[in-house]
């Protein structure tokens, strides 16, 4: 009796044993007995990193585009500067053309006077070229000792200006010929007059073409008692010496 008792309890240990072996512990699942907080952190570790391999494409691409965009912006400016460099220099060259500004140097120490004994002198009239041309060049600072040959210091000198060096036409205006104006202003200045020769200056820094014109005999002012040789009266200015 004892002996089937014991044997009876043995099997009943040896199968709680092996039930306790087969049946899966708490906490365990599937046959690798992966824990449930493990397998949940491990899958939300794949998904984070399924969504990182998802957006790298988007993220190179926006990459590149921000590089491109300040490459650009880069290239935009140089060109900008060097667009601004250059309307700074074809304005400046466009202002010193228009005389607004001084573009040389017109003292009168870098700009010696040249002596011109050219021209005419005929009836107490003084011509420095023919009002045809070729003029006398007056560029900027330029001046001139113009020798008049008069034998008296002219009352009245009076300048013109021409923008060809051709002077005025006859009896036809052809297109190599411009026009004769009074000169006025800073390029018209007389700096000396004498007995013997009219110092003239253009001190701006427009270029022209000269033609000076002097008349008027002091002594004829008297009626011809200092000794004049001109009977006492002054012939009215023309601008093409008489023949």
């Amino acid at each position: 009796m004892r002996g089937s008792t014991r044997l009876v309890n043995r099997r009943v240990r040896h199968d709680r044993v092996i039930a306790s072996e087969s049946a899966p512990r708490r906490g365990r699942i599937g046959a690798g007995g992966d824990s449930v907080k493990v397998r949940a952190f491990r899958d939300a570790a794949e998904e984070a990193a399924n969504r990182g391999r998802g957006s790298s494409g988007p993220r190179r691409l926006s990459g590149a585009l921000s590089r491109w965009c300040a490459r650009g912006v880069i290239l935009l400016a140089r060109s900008m500067v060097r667009t601004f460099a250059s309307l700074v220099v074809l304005l400046t060259s466009a202002v010193g053309a228009l005389g607004c500004s001084p573009s040389c140097d017109t003292s009168d120490e870098a700009n010696a006077a040249i002596v011109y004994e050219g021209g005419t002198a005929v009836n107490g009239f003084y011509f420095s070229t023919s009002a045809h041309g070729p003029l006398l060049e007056f560029p900027g600072g330029k001046r001139y000792d113009l020798y008049h040959h008069l034998g008296f210091e002219p009352i009245l000198v009076q300048l013109y200006w021409s923008l060809k060096d051709a002077g005025i036409g006859g009896d036809v205006q052809t297109d190599d010929k411009s026009t004769l104006s009074p000169a006025a202003g800073n390029s018209a200045l007389i700096q000396l007059k004498n007995d013997y020769f009219i110092r003239v200056k253009n001190d701006s820094c427009v270029e022209y073409w000269l033609l000076v014109v002097a008349a008027g005999d002091p002594r004829a002012m008297d009626g011809g008692a200092s000794g004049g040789t001109d009977g006492g009266a002054l012939m009215p200015l023309q601008l093409q010496p008489p023949e």
